[in-house]
C-alpha cells in the first residue's frame, strides 16, 4: 500500500478515536464554575462514638460533577457512610472518638487535570467524655483525680464542673483529655461523682456560642476517715473517752475489747462512756458505711466505790463493790492474798485467812489496771481478858488489836458493859449488874462490836457473884479483877462516874469545874485548885505540863501519858478542855488527839496575855486529869491542893509581895503629904514679905527656928522617894 494511503487511513482513525473519547468521557469543568463547598452545620455536634454524624451544607460534590468527595475532624479522615449529596454527607464516629474542625474535601476533573476545594473549618464536632467508673476515698480535703478520655475534647473545652451528690460541688485542678484532678471536701461524704463539662461550637472558641452542657457519672467518692487519738490511754468506768479526727460521718458503732459499746458520732469526733463490765483492749469504731477504724487501744482501770466493812477478823467474808474488775483477778490485803469467792465486773467477795495484816486493800484485776483502797481493811483481833473473871462493879480490860479510837460498845452476857476507855488496843469496861448471875455467878461471854467491822468479836468470860458486904471492905474501893465496889453512875456533864472507885472526893460534884456552855469560864485572880485523887486501878490517865508557870502570852508544852493494866494504851481518843483562864486569847492544842505507841498525846497551852491561873483537863472515856498553869503575876498562897488568893478578885489576904508594894506606896504618899503640909503652915504670909524689905536681917532666935523645919521638910521628901523607889525595885522583882 503506498504511503499516502496509511497516512490517511492513520488520520482517520485518529478522529475517530478523539470522537469516540469525546462521547464517552465528561466533558471538563472550569475551576471558575464551581465553588468551594459550605459547612453549614453538623449534627449532632456534641456525639459519642458509634454515632452517626450529619453534615449540611452546600457544593459537597460540586454539582454531582466531582470525582472525589472526602470528610475529615481535626485532621482525621472518616468513613463516608452513605452517598454524599451536594447537600449532606453521612459518616460514623470511630470507636476512639473525635473532636475538632469538620472539614468537606471536593475533586472535580478539568482540562488536562483534577482540582480539589475544601469547606470552611467553623464547625467543630465534639465528642462526649467517657470517665471510668472508680470510686475514690481521699481523706477529708485530700485530692484525687477521674480517669477517663475526652475530657479536653480535642482542647475545645470551655468549663468543667464537679460535684458529689449531697455534699456539694468539689474543686477542680488540672484537666488532660484522660484525667481531671478534684479535691474531697473536708467531711465524710460518701456520694457519685458527676462531672459536667461544657465545649465551644466553634473553632474561634466563641464564648458565646456554647454547644449544650453534658454531664456525666465519674464513678464514686467515699471520704476514708483522717484518725486523731484517744482522748487517754486509760479510763475508769463512768469516765468518758473521746476520739478525734475528720470523715466519721454522723453515724456508727464501737466495741471495746470485742464487746459493744455505746457511743456519740459526728464528723470530727466519737466519744464514749466506759461501763462498769468494760474490759481492757482495742477500741473499734465502724462508720455507718462499714469502714472500719482502728482508734488503738484502752486501759479500763478498775475502781473501787465501797467496801462493806472497813475492820474484820479472820474468817469474815468483805464483799468489795466497783467497777472494772473484769472476768477475774486477785485481792490482796498488805500484801497478803485473800481467797475469792466470789468475782463480777461490779462486785467481788473476799474472806480474811488467819495471819493477815490490815493495810491497803489492792484489787488486780486479770486484764484491768489494779486499784488501791489505802488502809483499806483493819484486821482485828481479841487477845486476851485481863482478868477473864469479874464480879459487877470490877473493871475488866480487853487487849487485842484492832479496835480503832472511834468507840463501840461491849456486852457481856447480853447487858451493856460501860465502856471506860477505848484504844486500838486496849478497852476498859465494867462489868454491869447481872441478875441471873447475881447469886452463884457463871460462865458466859463477852462482845466486843467494833464500829465499821464485819463481825463482833467474843471472848469466853467468867461472871463471879456479888459477894456479901464484909466489915473489912471499903466502900467505894475495889480491887482490879473480881473485887466489886459498885456499878459507877456517870455524870453527863463531865463524863466522869459520880460514884464508885472513880468517883470525886465530894460525892457527885466533879473535881473541876466545868466549862460554860459558850467557852471556859474567864476568872482574873488565883483560882482554888482541887484536882481529885488519883483512885488505884487497872487504868491511869496522867496529864504532866511543862511547867507549873511562865509568863502571860507563852506556850506551855504538856503531856497525856495513857495505861492500862500496866501496858500503854494505843489509839485512844484524848479531849482537852480550857476550864479556867484568865482571859479568852487563852487556847489550847490540839483539842482532840490519839495517843501514840507509847500511849502519849502531846500539847501545847498558849498562856493569855493576862496573868492568872489556866486550869486544863484531859479526859479519855471516863478517866480524867487536871492541872493547872500560872501565868506569872500573880503568887500562889495557897499550897498544895490549897487555894491561892490576890488583892483582886481574891478570896482574902493578899500576897506578901502584894502587902509590901501596897505599904510601900502608902507611905510614901503620908510622907510626901506630910512635908507638904509643914512647908504650907510654915510658909510667909503676904504681907511679911514687905517686912523683910524693910528688915533684912533675921533675929539669931529665927534663924535657929528655920533651920531645923527646913531640914525635916527636906528628909521628909527624901524618905519619901527612897520608899517609893523600894516598892518600884520590888515590884519589879516579883514580875521576874
Amino acid at each position: 500500500m503506498s504511503r499516502r494511503i496509511v497516512s490517511a487511513l492513520t488520520c482517520a482513525g485518529l478522529v475517530a478515536g478523539v470522537a469516540a473519547l469525546q462521547l464517552v468521557m465528561p466533558r471538563p469543568v472550569e475551576a471558575a464554575q464551581c465553588g468551594a463547598p459550605h459547612v453549614s452545620s453538623v449534627s449532632p455536634s456534641l456525639a459519642s462514638p458509634g454515632q452517626t454524624i450529619t453534615v449540611a451544607g452546600s457544593g459537597f460534590t460540586c454539582g454531582g460533577q466531582a470525582n472525589g468527595v472526602s470528610i475529615s475532624v481535626g485532621g482525621h479522615g472518616q468513613n463516608i457512610s452513605a452517598q454524599p449529596t451536594d447537600t449532606q454527607i453521612q459518616f460514623v464516629v470511630p470507636s476512639g472518638g473525635v473532636a475538632g474542625s469538620v472539614v468537606e474535601t471536593v475533586s472535580y476533573p478539568v482540562l488536562l487535570g483534577s482540582q480539589s476545594q475544601s469547606s470552611n473549618t467553623d464547625r467543630l464536632l465534639l465528642m462526649v467524655p467517657v470517665a471510668a467508673n472508680n470510686t475514690a476515698t481521699p481523706g477529708p480535703g485530700g485530692g484525687f483525680t477521674v480517669s477517663g478520655s475526652g475530657f479536653t475534647m480535642g482542647g475545645f473545652v470551655q468549663h468543667i464542673g464537679a460535684s458529689a451528690g449531697s455534699c456539694g460541688g468539689l474543686s477542680v485542678g488540672g484537666v488532660s483529655d484522660t484525667s481531671v484532678a478534684l479535691t474531697a471536701p473536708g467531711s465524710y461524704c460518701n456520694q457519685p461523682v458527676g462531672l459536667s463539662i461544657t465545649g465551644y461550637a466553634t473553632s474561634t472558641k466563641n464564648a458565646t456560642i456554647l454547644t449544650n452542657t453534658v454531664g456525666i457519672g465519674a464513678g464514686s467518692l467515699n471520704v476514708a476517715p483522717s484518725p486523731g487519738g484517744l482522748s487517754t490511754g486509760s479510763a475508769a468506768p463512768g469516765d468518758l473517752v473521746s476520739f478525734s479526727g475528720a470523715g466519721y460521718g454522723g453515724s456508727g458503732s464501737a466495741t471495746l475489747d470485742g464487746a459493744g459499746i455505746g457511743s456519740n458520732w459526728s464528723d470530727n469526733s466519737i466519744s464514749f462512756t466506759v461501763q462498769p463490765n468494760s474490759t481492757s483492749g482495742a477500741v473499734v469504731f465502724t462508720r455507718s458505711d462499714g469502714h472500719v477504724i482502728n482508734a488503738g487501744n484502752l486501759t479500763v482501770n478498775s475502781k473501787v466505790t465501797g467496801v462493806s466493812a472497813s475492820r474484820a477478823q479472820e474468817g469474815d467474808t468483805i464483799t468489795i463493790a466497783g467497777a472494772g474488775f473484769g472476768p477475774g483477778g486477785s485481792v490482796s490485803l498488805g500484801g497478803t492474798g485473800l481467797p475469792v469467792k466470789s468475782w463480777s465486773p461490779t462486785s467481788i467477795a473476799v474472806t480474811i485467812p488467819a495471819g493477815t495484816n490490815g493495810g491497803d486493800l489492792t484489787i488486780s484485776p486479770s486484764n484491768d489496771a489494779p486499784f488501791t483502797v489505802p488502809n483499806g481493811i483493819a484486821v482485828m483481833h481479841l487477845a486476851g481478858l485481863k482478868p477473864g473473871d469479874g464480879a459487877p462493879g470490877a473493871t475488866i480490860g480487853i487487849t487485842g488489836g484492832g479496835f480503832g479510837s472511834n468507840k463501840g460498845s461491849v456486852t457481856i452476857a447480853g447487858v451493856n458493859a460501860p465502856v471506860t476507855i477505848w484504844g486500838d488496843s486496849t478497852i476498859a469496861v465494867v462489868v454491869p449488874s447481872i441478875p441471873k448471875y447475881a447469886g452463884n455467878g457463871g460462865d458466859d461471854h463477852i462482845v466486843v462490836n467494833v464500829p465499821g467491822a464485819a463481825s463482833a468479836m467474843t471472848a469466853a468470860f467468867h461472871v463471879d457473884p456479888v459477894p456479901p458486904p464484909s466489915p473489912s471492905s471499903t466502900p467505894g474501893q475495889n480491887t482490879p479483877g473480881n473485887t466489886p465496889g459498885g456499878v459507877p453512875t456517870i455524870d453527863p456533864i463531865t463524863g466522869l462516874p459520880t460514884s464508885g472507885p472513880s468517883a470525886s472526893p465530894n460525892g457527885n460534884a466533879p473535881s473541876f469545874i466545868p466549862p460554860s456552855s459558850n467557852g471556859p469560864i474567864i476568872s482574873i485572880g488565883p483560882v482554888p485548885f482541887h484536882p481529885a485523887p488519883k483512885t488505884s486501878g487497872p487504868v491511869n490517865l496522867v496529864l504532866t505540863p511543862g511547867s507549873q508557870s511562865a509568863d502571860p502570852g507563852q506556850d506551855v508544852p504538856f503531856t497525856v501519858t495513857l495505861t492500862a493494866f500496866g501496858q500503854p494504851v494505843v489509839g485512844a481518843p484524848v479531849d482537852f478542855l480550857l476550864v479556867v483562864v484568865p482571859g479568852g486569847d487563852a487556847s489550847v492544842s490540839p483539842a482532840k488527839g490519839v495517843t501514840d505507841a507509847q500511849g502519849k498525846v502531846s500539847g501545847v497551852l498558849h498562856l493569855s496575855k493576862r496573868s492568872g491561873d489556866h486550869i486544863i483537863l484531859a479526859r479519855s472515856g471516863q478517866y480524867s486529869d487536871e492541872i493547872k498553869v500560872t501565868g506569872r503575876g500573880l503568887a500562889n498562897t495557897g499550897g498544895a491542893g490549897g487555894g491561892t488568893d490576890s488583892g483582886v478578885g481574891g478570896g482574902g489576904g493578899g500576897s506578901p509581895q502584894r502587902t509590901i508594894i501596897v505599904a510601900a506606896l502608902l507611905a510614901c504618899l503620908v510622907l510626901f503629904l506630910s512635908g507638904f503640909g509643914i512647908n504650907v503652915a510654915t510658909a510667909r504670909k503676904p504681907g511679911a514679905a514687905v517686912a523683910a524689905v524693910a528688915t533684912p536681917r533675921r533675929s539669931l532666935g529665927g534663924t535657929l527656928v528655920a533651920i531645923p523645919v527646913s531640914a525635916g521638910s527636906a528628909a521628909q521628901f527624901g524618905l519619901a522617894m527612897m520608899v517609893c523607889s523600894f516598892g518600884q525595885l520590888v515590884a519589879v522583882m516579883r514580875r521576874r
